[in-house]
């Protein structure tokens, strides 16, 4: 190194002192500690303060000084005054034993310093962005760009940049640590090694195991290798609904009027031929895409309400009965006459079942109720109670034979009210499929003038031969009235929904001849099956299943199953209602959208190398600077000029260089301002190898 632009270090010399005792004290001070790589210093010194990096200017410009100071020439008075005046000038010389400025200190940092702003840079780049799109649709970005090729050039550009800081510092402990320590010269190349890759990270990792602080820098260039594929897990696509422009309207009323008998005929056939595994559903909503929802809205409509009355039947039995007994003289010839059993299961309000075949049913509309009778809203709004009379004996009664015993057989009984409600709905569209569920329903009248009650009117049966099913039945009609039936809202007592009377007094009539029903089969196959209207197959397929192979006769599915078949007659009536009203509630049409989901505890692995990296520049900043340092970091030029000629003669030269690598790890070193020295003592290898 060029020494020449820098200032001599102070001389102090005592001004007693003869020229030969200058000249002894100037010899003493040549002489070097090998270990340290500094001069001795005698007692009477001629330097009180000497800096170990200028030590070979120093020694020459002593033995000039030395030389003038002890000449045995005869001392002239220029030569007085120009002695007087050297002497001046090398005391008047600060001391100092610091490097140059531009390596000593953070200004000689300010590239890595630089980096490491520009990485925590990028990173708020990463989180802002990702921030602004978090929970947003999937952008159109320019140039077809994605947030997954941002992030990724981001990431990139966060860990390179962390990443040259990281590795300068580690490069700068391969001085550091020889400052204070002799050390082998194996561990200047492994820390020299892990500056510059994945394997000398591993190297000094396992070298130093974790008792270096080198090791935090190791330990960031790996977690490095990971970095990319795990951000990329920052960002999620998943999908979700998002409101668009459409048509979503479902139809409800609050005032129900059709005087067209056929409508309401038809509604009825709808409901009452309709089975358990096909029932009619609430009317579907229009919905111009696949998603819609709409808000809570409510609607008058028809209800149906099922309750078990088995417990109220009275079975008898009817030994050796024949068809003067039977309610049905097409029976004859179908069942045995002479001893055949019969059973009658009778109710308290006068209707009873006769029947001498095991699988037969009964449905009868009747204008007295059993299970209702202290409902007074139900009495107020109720169009007809129908009550329903099954055997569950089973296949027992067969043609020409009697496998029927005198006890009696197991009958159920269920009664169900069919009357004028308020329903509070809920409606949705889920992906083309519509769904409607009732979230609670009334049925109070409202206290208004001229409020019409209900029009029941009892219904029965009545041998009339003739006719295709043996039977005729009889049904009292009421009179048309004017007026409406009112209910109110109860949770809004100053809102009310109707229905006009003479509409009602329609759906009254039709359901009590439709509802009119009996089957009964002998439990053959062909045909063996007789009905006496259109609904009587579809209710005896809800009771029994299927009942020309295995019987239902599970009770308590038998009643789930009844009343689900009301259910449907009751809303095909709620859906007429409702479509003859131009009133309809609005709801939100949905599209399926992909939007951005940022999962943001993956971004603490990025944020953290980028913590752990200035920690790490940090420490080795003010390390360098309290051991009086320059900052060599991993420059070649000081790889160059560090190594001491004696390290050279005895490990080799670069035409041995295998050999050379094997002696390095028996020699240790130590680093002084003149570079690095080998330890008096130390050296290991074999000098002769």
């Amino acid at each position: 190194m060029d020494n020449s632009h820098r200032p001599p270090s102070s001389l102090i010399i005592e001004e007693s002192l003869e020229p030969e005792t200058l000249s002894a004290t100037t010899s003493n001070q040549s002489t070097h500690d090998t270990d340290l790589g500094i001069g001795s210093q005698a007692e009477t010194s001629i330097t009180d303060v000497v800096s170990n990096a200028e030590i070979g200017w120093m020694e020459e410009t002593s033995k000039a000084v030395t030389k003038f100071t002890t000449s045995e020439s005869p001392v002239s008075p220029t030569a007085e005054i120009l002695k007087s005046a050297i002497l001046e000038n090398i005391t008047e010389v600060p001391a100092t034993d610091d490097p140059e400025a531009s390596y000593f200190g953070f200004y000689a940092w300010m590239t890595e310093i630089f980096f490491c702003v520009l990485s925590l840079s990028s990173l708020i780049v990463i989180t802002t962005v990702l921030r602004a799109y978090d929970g947003k649709a999937l952008p159109n970005l320019p140039m077809s760009i994605t947030l997954n090729t941002f992030l990724a050039f981001f990431t990139t550009l966060t860990k390179a940049t962390f990443m040259l800081s990281v590795a300068e510092a580690i490069s700068q402990w391969k001085w550091n640590m020889l400052k204070n320590k002799e050390r082998p010269l194996t561990d200047f190349l492994a820390v020299d090694s892990a500056s510059r890759g994945m394997w000398g990270s591993f190297w000094i990792m396992g070298r130093f195991r974790m008792n270096h602080v080198a090791i935090l820098g190791a330990v960031i260039s790996l977690l490095g290798m990971a970095t990319s594929p795990v951000t990329q897990q920052m960002i999620a696509y998943p999908l979700r609904l998002a409101q668009v422009e459409g048509i979503a309207t479902v139809p409800t009323s609050s005032h129900f009027e059709d005087n067209n008998g056929f409508n309401v005929w038809h509604a009825i056939f709808a409901g009452v031929i309709s089975t358990f595994d096909d029932p009619i559903l609430p009317v579907s909503p229009v919905c111009s895409t696949p998603d819609c929802t709409f808000p809570q809205y409510k609607s008058i409509g028809m209800c149906a309400k099922a309750v078990n009355i088995t417990s109220l039947l009275n079975v008898e039995v009817i030994p050796n009965s024949n068809a003067d007994d039977w309610p049905y003289p097409a029976w004859t010839g179908m069942i045995a006459q002479n001893g055949s059993t019969a059973m009658n299961a009778s109710l308290p309000n006068g209707i009873s079942w006769v029947t001498p075949a095991s699988v037969s049913y009964m449905a009868m509309p009747s204008n007295k109720t059993m299970a209702f009778a202290n409902d007074t809203n139900m009495a107020f709004t109720a169009f007809e109670y129908m009550v329903l009379i099954w055997s569950n004996a089973g296949n027992i009664t067969n043609f020409e034979s009697n496998l029927t015993s005198q006890t009696p057989w197991k009958f159920e009984a269920v009664e169900v009210a069919i009357y004028l409600c308020l329903n509070t709905y809920e409606t949705e569209m889920s992906q083309s499929q519509p769904s409607t569920n009732i979230v609670k329903s009334s049925y109070v009248p409202a206290n208004v003038p001229n409020n019409v009650g209900n029009f029941l009117a009892g219904c029965w049966f009545e041998k009339f031969p003739g006719t295709p099913f043996g039977t005729q039945k009889f049904c009292d009609t009421g009179l048309y009235v004017d007026g409406n039936m009112t209910l109110v809202d109860p949770d809004d007592p100053s809102t009310t929904y109707s229905a006009d009377a003479k509409a009602l007094h329609s759906i009254d009539i039709n359901l009590q001849e439709a509802d009119l029903a009996t089957f009964v089969s002998n439990g053959n196959m062909d045909p063996g099956i007789y009905a006496t209207d259109t609904q009587s197959l579809a209710l005896a397929n809800v009771i029994y299943n299927d009942y020309e192979n295995d019987l239902l006769l599970d009770p308590a599915e038998q009643f789930e199953r009844v009343g689900t078949f009301y259910n449907s007659t009751a809303n095909s009536l709620t859906n007429l209602m409702r479509t003859s009203s131009s009133t309809t509630v609005n709801g939100t049409a949905w599209k399926d959208e992909t939007f951005v989901e940022i999962k943001w505890g993956w971004l603490v692995f990025l944020a953290s190398q980028l913590v752990l990296s200035i920690i790490f520049l940090l420490i080795t900043v003010i390390s360098t600077y309290r051991m009086r340092i320059p900052a060599m970091k991993s420059s070649a030029l000081a790889m160059l000029l560090a190594p001491a000629e004696e390290i050279r003669d005895k490990i080799g030269d670069i035409g041995h260089f295998e050999e050379a690598t094997k002696r390095s790890g028996g020699m240790k070193v130590r680093l002084i301002n003149n570079g690095l020295v080998v330890s008096p003592g130390r050296f290991q290898a074999d000098d002769n190898a």
